[in-house]
């Protein structure tokens, strides 16, 4: 099992709670800045629903943490890389099955 870092945790809860102050700035007709976001895989995506999506995997993330599902890939259970879950601990797919 996976060693999580405590701090990931906090990571995990900051951007959760920076996410979901966008969602709600956008849905108050705000002007919101995505660029703290991966790019979308379709430039054309819908702000609210890449929005959404992500706060799906923040929320995943949280639930998963301390468990021996977090920091494994959700398609083949191969553990992930510290290092990488050190960047983005809502990371949920090793580099052989990025997310669709």
């Amino acid at each position: 099992m996976l060693n999580a870092d405590p701090a990931w945790k906090k990571q995990l809860l900051k951007k959760g709670a920076e996410v979901a102050a966008m969602l709600s700035a956008l849905l108050d007709k705000k002007e919101v800045n995505l660029a703290s976001l991966p790019p979308p895989k379709d430039p054309k995506e819908d702000p609210e629903l890449r929005l959404r999506r992500w706060l799906d995997a923040i929320d995943r993330a949280i639930k998963a943490f301390g468990t021996e599902e977090y920091g494994r890939c959700a398609v083949c259970g191969e553990e992930l890389d510290p290092r990488a879950l050190a960047d983005a601990p809502w990371l949920m797919n090793c580099t052989k099955h990025p997310p669709v």
